[in-house]
Formats: structure tokens, sequence, C-alpha cells
């Protein structure tokens, strides 16, 4: 995991270099109980570069870890929760209610 975090924390923050960003670590883990949740974010946290600060209300970035029985995936997003998590049908909602116009009911006339 650390050579993995290594890897993709280098490529991301080498581009960056220079600015210091607010992340929040996005940790989901299926079919693993090797390694207690509280112990792996506090690992991939300590290899985030200094000078970035934890933000769990409005972070820049989101570091997404995804653990699945013994593999590991880590990558570095943006727009995390404005993307509505990558959930294609919820973006999909999400447009088509910002498509329509909105529909008011209007009170009958009296006469």
């Amino acid at each position: 995991m650390k050579s993995l975090c290594e890897k993709v924390f280098g490529g991301f923050f080498e581009k960056e270099q220079g600015k210091t960003f607010t992340y929040k670590i996005e940790l989901r883990v299926r079919n693993h109980t090797t390694l207690a949740r509280p112990a792996i974010i506090q690992h991939i946290a300590s290899w985030v570069p200094e000078g970035h600060t934890v933000s769990l209300d409005n972070p820049e970035i989101f570091v997404l870890v995804e653990i699945f029985k013994s593999v590991c995936g880590v990558s570095i997003v943006r727009d995390y929760y404005k993307l509505a998590k990558f959930n294609v049908l919820e973006l999909a909602n999400k447009t088509k209610a910002e498509a329509e116009p909105a529909v008011s009911i209007a009170e009958p006339e009296q006469s």
C-alpha cells in the first residue's frame, strides 16, 4: 500500500508543486478483515506530503481508497461530490432535473 500511495501521490503533487490542498480520504473496504479501518486511514494520511490539511466538510481533493479482499486501489480526484461520487444514475437524474423547467401549480381564476 505504501509504494502505491507514494507513486500516486508523487505523480499528483509533483504536477501541483507550490499548491496546498485540503483533502479527505474516502475509504471503501469490502471482504477484508485483516486491517482495521482507522489504521488504514492513518497510514494513508501519513503518506500525504506535508503542508496539506484534512477537511471533512469541504475538501478540494479526495483520496479514494478501495480495498477488496487483498487488492488495493488508490486515486486522487477533484469534484467527487459535485460528480455524485461517480454514480452515473445520480448524475443523469441531476442533469435531467437541471434541464427541466420548474413547474408551478397555478390556482384557478375566480370569476
